[in-house]
């Protein structure tokens, strides 16, 4: 069995799993970060360690603590942050205020749809500068409606898009993007339609 197995592995104990996180390669010591049997203790100390892969695998792991992400989300590597974005769901609304404050723009795409971003994080990120920022606000399901009908007067055709496929987009805003051209006309044409099948079958 390779160190790797042994730290995956629930019935490792505690005291060998203390032992490889200080002598164990990289490797290693990234398998006992991303291991959910890894005690919280050890994910601080691991939280810490010199290789940005090892803190990374502290901030993917889901059963790592909110003060852990919160310290790791000022972490100066954007491999480490972003780790911590796409974390499954395992992020208060504080540490993706952090991340916002501290994100790169590929970093904040990821927020835009993150389930537990805070309306005024995406009120800030639906008039980021790049439309693509701006389009993943409007395409998220838990993007609040007075956000999308601003943003339906967007003047990328990519983010009017967005809005028209959104499921919660007001009934009169796909009006009125049906009423526009190309891409957004289209989808919200399409919308509207399956809406009406839904409202009546």
């Amino acid at each position: 069995m390779t160190n790797s197995e042994i730290a995956f592995n629930p019935n490792t104990p505690k005291d060998i799993l203390v032992a490889l996180s200080k002598s164990g390669g990289e490797c290693t010591r990234s398998a006992i970060a991303w291991s959910t049997n890894t005690p919280k203790d050890i994910l601080i100390a691991l939280s810490k360690d010199d290789s940005e892969c090892v803190r990374s695998h502290v901030a993917a792991n889901p059963t790592t603590s909110e003060d852990i992400l919160i310290a790791l989300s000022e972490d100066p590597s954007e491999e480490v942050r972003e780790s911590i974005a796409t974390n499954n769901g395992n992020i208060s609304e504080s540490v993706l205020r952090i991340l916002y404050k501290n994100s790169s723009k590929d970093i904040r795409r990821i927020i835009a749809v993150h389930p537990n971003t805070p309306k005024d994080v995406l009120i800030a990120l639906s008039k980021d500068d790049s439309k693509y920022i701006r389009r993943e606000v409007a395409w998220s399901t838990n993007t609040p409606k007075d956000i999308l009908i601003a943003l339906s007067k967007d003047d990328s055709a990519c983010v009017r898009g967005r809005v028209a496929s959104n499921p919660n987009t007001p009934e009169d805003v796909l009006i009125k993007l049906s009423k526009d051209t190309g891409y957004p006309k289209e989808i919200a044409e399409d919308n509207i339609n399956s809406k009406y099948i839904n409202k009546y079958t």
